[in-house]
């Protein structure tokens, strides 16, 4: 499990605690009757445009209850609210002409595509209500973001810190440091800490020391995700406020689940906030346009031997075998067989090929499928037809902690996330990430030798929460205090590949 960790810190930690009990009572009352009248004000014009919004753009069994809006409008309102105490104007956006410069300064093309790639897969649909949710969201919390970072501004971020003591810091903060840990772990800390900053209202700043400084678009328009290194260096990192660990807020729960209905808040925030640059877009959009485009079926085969050279020496044909196997079971690909069968694919195909996408450290897979082939490949050579292409684009041998393998993991990442069917190795944060992306529910590759089956098909696009606690720990709460957690939350059930929790879609509990 991860180091990783986040800091944090809240405008007038030191003087609060001076103020007497009476002065704070009052303050609360205050606060609470004018939130009271303003919040009324706004909720009724926000239920009129919600209405409008359902009506136009809603089927019917795509609304969502008027406990989740109200939910999701809670979250904005928190958001709004500290869009105000940083001096800013809630619901207030850059303007056309300032939206271009910064785009055009802050190129991301693979943005809007990849988007495009994901919703044409049929069984994709993720819940558009949600879209519109977050998309709401990342909007005011862009807005909290540009006033905090007074656009990437980090000198003025250290005087926000500087005034923490003095108590007249108007912006909270979450600062993430990643440690040496493959990509798939880095991006899915992201998102989480993504999410935690949304529903506390900090703004998020990542290590810019990382590589994966390199790799990601900023989403924050005149805002910025960078903690760079020239400005805070690392003692500055450390003394960046106390440590304060997210604690189980209850009241989170609810907004949560109204936000996520069909419990996949990974591939949401995902396709939220994490976007590769350009450079890594170009390597996915030529693989997609040369590849996958015209293909019959894309299936991406992800394979991870996790101890490296003594588990894939021991395992890598029983690996390949019960790969190939499950494969044909499913009639995913053609087989080897050249026959009448074959030579009548390859019409009813019309020359669109099965194509099998490799992304692995090791050439194992790719070897064995070049081999079962081969009949097949060098007649495809010979007529210039094609019924099965085999691609592999990297095999380091060993996991790459430089920005260059970043650079080829990550767009081989999105490449999984844009196939077909995706076959995922156990344990794997890597491949938790791909289906995610690519909303897709993977077949978990059975690596065990003793056990019959090949694959078994996931229960869920989202990733396993590797060791999650199975009980809940609520002594203030006799009545869920040490009960399971799938008996309070069943839409929570241990995962497939490993102990832990996953997030299942409520039609499947």
């Amino acid at each position: 499990m991860s180091n990783w960790r986040l800091k944090s810190w809240d405008r007038g930690d030191r003087h609060w605690f001076k103020w007497s009990f009476k002065q704070l009572v009052a303050w609360i009352l205050s606060i609470s009757i004018l939130y009271i009248s303003f919040s009324a004000v706004i909720y009724q014009q926000w239920q009129i445009q919600a209405t409008v919004n359902d009506n136009t753009h809603l089927n019917a069994d795509e609304e969502q209850s008027k406990t989740s809006r109200t939910q999701d409008w809670m979250l904005l309102e928190r958001i709004r609210g500290a869009v105000r105490a940083a001096g800013g104007l809630p619901g207030s956006r850059l303007s056309d002409l300032k939206m271009k410069e910064w785009e055009e300064q802050h190129s991301c093309k693979g943005r809007d595509p990849l988007l495009a790639l994901w919703s044409k897969k049929e069984n994709r649909s993720t819940d558009r209500a949600t879209r519109r949710a977050m998309t709401r969201l990342l909007e005011e919390y862009s807005n909290l973001h540009r006033i905090c970072t007074q656009g990437g501004n980090m000198s003025y971020v250290m005087d926000l810190y500087n005034q923490r003591e003095n108590g007249t810091s108007k912006c909270k903060f979450l600062v993430v440091e990643f440690g040496v840990y493959g990509l798939g772990n880095r991006m899915l800390w992201l998102v989480s800490a993504y999410m935690y900053a949304l529903l506390t209202q900090r703004v998020l700043l990542l290590d810019g020391r990382d590589t994966i400084h390199h790799i990601l678009c900023d989403p924050f328009p005149e805002g910025t995700f960078w903690n760079p290194d020239q400005i805070l260096p690392p003692e500055g990192l450390r003394r960046f406020s106390a440590l304060s660990r997210p604690t189980r807020d209850g009241l989170q729960m609810p907004v949560l689940e109204s936000l996520f209905p069909r419990r996949d808040p990974l591939t949401h925030l995902l396709r939220q906030i994490v976007h590769p640059v350009d450079p890594i877009w170009e390597r996915v959009q030529v693989v997609q346009n040369m590849h996958f485009r015209n293909a019959k079926r894309v299936l991406g085969m992800q394979v991870r031997f996790r101890d490296g050279g003594g588990m894939y020496d021991s395992l890598n044909s029983v690996v390949n075998k019960k790969i190939t196997d499950c494969a044909l079971e499913l009639d995913l690909i053609p087989s080897n067989a050249f026959n009448f069968k074959y030579l009548k694919d390859i019409e009813q195909n019309g020359g669109r090929p099965v194509v099998i996408f490799i992304a692995s450290l090791q050439k194992g897979l790719v070897n064995h499928f070049r081999e079962y082939y081969a009949p097949i490949l060098e007649w495809q050579k010979q007529k210039g037809e094609e019924v099965v292409k085999v691609i592999q684009l990297s095999h380091y041998g060993f996991q790459p902690f430089h920005l260059d393998g970043d650079f080829q993991a990550f767009a081989e990442l999105l490449m999984l996330s844009l196939v077909d069917e995706i076959f995922t190795s156990p344990l794997s944060t890597f491949g938790y990430v791909a289906q995610a992306y690519g909303g897709l529910r993977p077949l978990l590759i059975e690596f065990d030798p003793r056990r019959n089956t090949n694959c078994q098909r996931g229960q869920s696009s989202d990733g396993c929460y590797q060791q999650g606690v199975s009980k809940c720990t609520c002594p203030s709460e006799p009545e869920l205090d040490r009960k399971p957690v799938i008996e309070i939350l069943p839409y929570l059930q241990p995962c497939q590949d490993t102990e832990g929790l996953q997030l299942v879609p409520p039609s499947d509990v």
